[in-house]
């Protein structure tokens, strides 16, 4: 085992991703979302929702030690570079009936082995499980994505709709439409605030 996975393993409080998910089937819905300018105290950012292109891979050993492990890993590829997310699969609930769980994020490389990425706690936390075995992409998430920054004394919370395509070996298997809101800073309260206005029209996920 390496220093850099050693030093991983010490305990420390890692970050958290607290996010709320509804389905949307009705695209009108979900657009008139994104055209709100207030949920409570939150005010909308003055530009309207940006539009991404994202491309996540997710990645195991071939006898899936990082599922076992209870993490899953994402590669996403951004017009920066690449970022490496390590995501526990335990969650626990939160504000408004928010999913909350750990996430670690660091520099990656889009081919080559984790063992050449650039230091970081993802990457010491995948070695200490995976160590040098191959890693191998079980399916890819596509996702267009329009976002918006929402704002209060209180908390920043990002609200996203992501058009969805996930694709395996080669193949869209499924598509589907998501909205999702995401602390980004402050009380988790403010989740609580969203999710009582989203309930109404759309599906908690």
């Amino acid at each position: 085992m390496t220093r850099e996975a050693k030093a991983g393993k010490k305990a420390r409080k890692r970050p958290v991703e607290i996010e709320l998910k509804f389905r949307v089937d009705d695209l009108a819905a979900g657009a008139a979302v994104m055209d709100t300018e207030r949920f409570g105290a939150l005010a909308a950012e003055a530009d309207p929702a940006r539009e991404v292109l994202m491309e996540d891979r997710y990645l195991d050993t071939t006898d899936g030690v990082l599922t076992h492990a209870g993490y899953a890993v994402r590669l996403r590829a951004l017009e920066t570079g690449t970022l490496v997310s390590v995501k526990s699969l335990t969650r626990v609930e939160a504000a408004g009936g928010a999913s909350k769980r750990e996430e670690i994020e660091g520099p990656a490389d889009a081919v080559a082995p984790p063992a050449d990425w650039p230091a970081s706690d993802a990457r010491a936390l995948v070695m200490e499980h995976a160590g040098d075995a191959p890693l191998q992409e079980l399916v890819t998430i596509r996702q267009r994505r329009r976002k918006r920054l929402y704002r209060s004394d209180a908390a920043t919370v990002e609200l996203s709709l992501d058009d969805i395509e996930v694709v395996a070996d080669g193949e869209v298997v499924e598509r589907f439409t998501e909205l999702e809101a995401e602390l980004v800073s402050g009380d988790e309260a403010a989740l609580a605030v969203i999710a009582a206005v989203l309930e109404l029209s759309l599906i908690h996920i």
